[in-house]
């Protein structure tokens, strides 16, 4: 598990971990930042994670998540001790921020779009990209059709007639429906900032046939 130039590689036990974390931080009284994680802690029991191994995940985590964690031994006076950690939230917005971001990098490609024109992407790794587009417009109501027809690709001349285009101006070039439809697809990717170093996941091109291949939303 290593922290890599495009961030920190998913993992369902981290992903577990931090919302154990996160459940504990919210029912913990607003006046303290302070978490314990036991040994015996059911949560950390049913994901199966060795408490000494915590160190290593912890160290990996802490600076990217704001938060500080050390363990400590709790002694007995039988002469016995148990181990627990101890957690500190010394940021909570960056805190927030990657638990959010975090527990959606294992999730698949999502696309949502909204009535209002609000479209949102979020890639395989969790990165989020989104634009607002006119619902009259060609680029919306393509996408609209893609993602309600998102069963198989279509024809280029079948999306133009079923997604309802606007018809091109009098005055266009450019009244090839293939040729219309690619220049949607380069118009949205430009819209959500996608290139060739950050490619999206989302658009089926090939030759003639255009579709959409990741999970899509449509909130109501």
């Amino acid at each position: 598990m290593k922290d890599n130039k495009k961030g920190l590689k998913y993992s369902p036990i981290i992903n577990g971990l931090l919302k154990h974390i996160n459940k504990l931080y919210r029912i913990t009284p607003k006046n303290r930042s302070t978490i314990y994680l036991k040994e015996e802690d059911k949560a950390l029991i049913d994901l199966d994670i060795d408490f000494d191994r915590l160190l290593d995940i912890f160290q990996i985590i802490s600076p990217l998540a704001g938060i500080r964690a050390n363990l400590h031994e709790q002694d007995y006076f039988d002469g016995s001790f148990k181990n627990f950690w101890l957690i500190e939230i010394i940021n909570e917005e960056r805190f927030n921020n990657f638990i959010d971001k975090y527990s959606r990098s294992g999730e698949k490609n999502k696309l949502i779009i909204c009535k209002d024109g609000k479209v949102v992407y979020f890639s395989g790794s969790g990165k989020e990209y989104s634009s607002m587009l006119s619902v009259n417009t060609n680029e919306y109501k393509f996408l609209y059709f893609l993602a309600t027809h998102r069963e198989k690709a279509y024809k280029a001349k079948l999306i133009v007639k079923l997604g309802e285009l606007k018809e091109p101006k009098a005055t266009s070039n450019e009244p090839n429906d293939d040729r219309r439809v690619r220049d949607l697809v380069k118009v949205l990717r430009k819209k959500f900032r996608l290139n060739k170093n950050n490619p999206d996941n989302f658009f089926i091109v090939d030759n003639s046939f255009y579709g959409i291949k990741c999970d899509v939303e449509l909130p109501a």
